[in-house]
């Protein structure tokens, strides 16, 4: 009897031990992260250097990010804020639009990736933006604000006005340069959709 049950209580796998900083060992290891909660640090480190002007950190917690998770639309959305505070626009647009291959499911997305075409001075690119958003998100304000902006009459939907395109004017350099400021405005607060 009590030699059957030391036999079958040796028999069973016994818990990792895993070294504590005094050297002495923990009972069981703990358990080994999610995939998610990995996920979670690299962006929490990531918003802390970039709330303290490390771009290239930021970058690099990111890319740690996205080797976890590539196709997470929110870290693409986060590497284009980086990827501006480092003056790098065509690759924040780049990521943008990856972004929104990946989740076309947030119209803030879209007005930033238009501000960021305006900016960079490719208004017919940013105008294609503008009204692929207010094709999927007709009720979005901030959409419809900009279309309106530069001369794209937009109907809002039920209130029975009609849509008409009008020629769209490029703005003036100091107009662009406001809407990429406005963009890193608009980017920069952490707690917006697809950029947390």
């Amino acid at each position: 009897g009590k030699d059957e049950a030391n036999s079958c209580a040796a028999d069973a796998p016994q818990p990792r031990l895993q070294p504590r900083q005094d050297g002495t060992r923990l009972a069981h290891a703990p358990p080994p992260k999610r995939v998610s909660d990995r996920v979670a640090e690299h962006k929490s480190r990531a918003w802390k250097l970039l709330d303290e002007g490390e771009s290239a950190g930021a970058l690099l917690e990111l890319a740690d990010a996205m080797r976890l998770a590539p196709d997470d639309p929110a870290l693409y959305a986060s590497r284009a804020l980086a990827l501006l505070q480092a003056d790098k626009v065509s690759e924040a647009i780049a990521d943008l639009e990856q972004c929104l291959r990946l989740d076309p499911h947030d119209p803030k997305i879209f007005v930033r990736l238009a501000n960021l075409c305006i900016g960079s001075g490719d208004m017919r690119k940013a105008l294609a933006v503008m009204q692929e958003g207010h094709t999927l998100h007709p009720n979005s304000a901030e959409l419809v604000d900009l279309l309106r902006e530069y001369g794209v009459n937009v109907r809002v939907k039920g209130t029975g006005r009609e849509d008409a395109e009008r020629g769209a004017r490029m703005p003036s350099s100091s107009k662009r340069r406001d809407a990429a400021t406005q963009c890193w405005d608009a980017c920069a607060q952490p707690h917006t959709p697809g950029f947390a």
